[in-house]
């Protein structure tokens, strides 16, 4: 069509005044134009046919996407009634569970106060039975130690009675052997002096008596070394022997404050496990009470109202643990828990925690007349904070008759 037009408007139009076309290039012009004309034709029926083409897979992907929204459409609807259906029967369910649940915790719960109330009567008369066990042996271990030290005191007594004796025997000694140099000096002198006096012709005789009685006096001498050595050979005996004893008193001592602390580690490890015990009841009826409130955040109104005779699901306290928490406090500082000193348990006095157990029974020993009994003293541990028992001594060491033997050694 271009061609065309081109063709005509070059006909119509003058063209400049030039030599007119031969009739064969009018035709060969004619020829060319036909040829485009022709091509051109071509290419407007493949570009038709590409349009008609196109518009046909237009229609088809049209109708295809159509079909694909009706069949997700569907679908979808389908699923929509399947999680309907899912979620009724899934809150069917979870009501029918959560009725289960509670029912079979409530029964639980029964059960554990039950148990609850068996295992505080078992352990109250585990306690009377330890208690009673403990008093037997702690007395038994007074009486122990009340034997000791009456054992000690007389063993302190012959102890300075010995070294009385051998004090005499000492000064008798002493005294026999510094008036047997006294009486040989007085000889020698008178000796000496009649020497000077009588002539020469006797100084062999004199010098042989001399000789003797320095003879005399070695022997004197070595008897008085001897007896010297042996005195004090029976002194370090008795020293020994007082060593080896005061070593046994200190060893029943440490074996009888071993045998306490050892009892009220025993009685610190049931209280602990009874804690653990308590707490962990607790632990469960609140992880069950808080259960319930998430299941049932709202009360029905159709409810009934709680009866005179229902049971009560609180776990109440038992009646040791109220008894013991007032005199346990949490310390400020580190977390650990410590004993008041003014708290009492099963009737044993507290000392404070400040004081060791040596300061501690020097307190209790001018406090107390007697010197008898049990007293706790707060130790600590790497593993956290126990109580132990150490018994008080009976009698001071250092009594008066121990420090004039010690003054005397």
């Amino acid at each position: 069509m271009s061609g065309v037009g081109a063709v005509q408007h070059s006909a119509s139009d003058p063209g400049p005044p030039t030599a007119r076309p031969t009739y064969e290039q009018l035709e060969e012009e004619n020829e060319r134009l036909r040829r485009e004309l022709d091509i051109e034709r071509g290419r407007v029926v493949h570009l038709q046919s590409d349009i008609a083409q196109v518009r046909k897979q237009s229609m088809d992907m049209q109708l295809q996407v159509e079909a694909e929204e009706e069949h997700i459409a569907l679908t979808l609807l389908k699923r929509i009634d399947q999680l309907q259906k899912s979620k009724e029967a899934l809150a069917l369910q979870v009501e029918r569970e959560e009725e289960y649940l509670t029912n079979t915790l409530q029964k639980k719960l029964l059960q554990l106060q039950h148990e609850k109330e068996h295992l505080e009567k078992i352990l109250e008369h585990e306690q009377e039975n330890v208690v009673n066990k403990m008093k037997q042996q702690v007395d038994q271990l007074q009486r122990e130690k009340v034997l000791m030290s009456s054992k000690l005191s007389k063993l302190q007594n012959e102890k300075v009675q010995i070294e009385n004796a051998l004090e005499q025997e000492q000064e008798f000694m002493i005294n026999k052997l510094t008036k047997q140099i006294e009486h040989l000096r007085s000889d020698k002198k008178h000796l000496q002096e009649e020497l000077f006096k009588s002539p020469r012709s006797s100084g062999t005789d004199l010098s042989s008596e001399i000789q003797s009685l320095r003879r005399q006096l070695q022997e004197n001498e070595a008897k008085r070394t001897a007896s010297q050595q042996t005195s004090s050979h029976d002194l370090e005996e008795l020293h020994l022997e007082n060593l080896h004893l005061r070593q046994r008193l200190a060893r029943e001592l440490e074996r009888v404050e071993a045998l306490a602390s050892e009892k009220t580690l025993d009685e610190f490890e049931k209280e602990t496990s009874e804690e653990r015990m308590f707490n962990h009841q607790l632990t469960d009826e609140f992880d069950s009470r808080r259960f319930r409130s998430h299941s049932n955040p709202t009360p029905p109104s159709h409810a009934p109202p709680a009866r005179r005779g229902s049971i009560d699901t609180s776990i109440a306290e038992p009646k040791w643990w109220s008894e013991r928490t007032p005199s346990i406090s949490k310390d400020r500082d580190d977390g650990a828990p410590h004993i008041s000193p003014h708290s009492s348990m099963h009737g044993l006095q507290l000392p404070s925690p400040q004081l060791s157990p040596i300061q501690h029974h020097h307190q209790h020993h001018h406090a107390s007349p007697h010197g008898h009994g049990i007293l706790l003293h707060s130790m600590s541990s790497p593993a956290g904070s126990h109580l132990s028992t150490t018994t008080a001594h009976a009698h001071d060491l250092h009594s008066p008759g121990s420090a004039t033997v010690h003054s005397r050694q």
